[in-house]
């Protein structure tokens, strides 16, 4: 059974997975800025709402410039595609896909 005593990103990462956040790295700005200026400001245009298209490929928003870049900086390709008028909406890139059938 699993725990329910942490966090998922914890357990995530306990389990060999690496977190790669919304809105990239905080650099040297402050943690006000950071959470205000990227990852919100990110998360609320669907940053975190990307397709997997094979292992190590995902389709994003390009609105999403630091999350884009975090996922480049750990070995992810980015497809992206300009549509902040679909994220105005709340959706997403995953919100545009029907179920897929892959050959393995």
């Amino acid at each position: 059974a699993v725990s329910l005593d942490k966090k998922l990103g914890d357990y995530l990462e306990e389990q060999g997975y690496k977190i790669i956040p919304v809105g990239g790295e905080q650099g040297k700005l402050r943690e006000d800025e950071y959470l205000l200026e990227r990852v919100l400001y990110e998360l609320s245009l669907q940053a975190a709402n990307v397709v997997q298209l094979s292992p190590g490929k995902v389709i994003a928003y390009a609105h999403n410039k630091y999350t884009n870049q975090a996922l480049q900086n750990n070995g992810i390709e980015v497809l992206s595609f300009e549509a902040k008028y679909l994220a105005d909406g709340l959706g997403g890139p995953h919100c545009l896909t029907m179920p897929l059938v892959r050959e393995k």
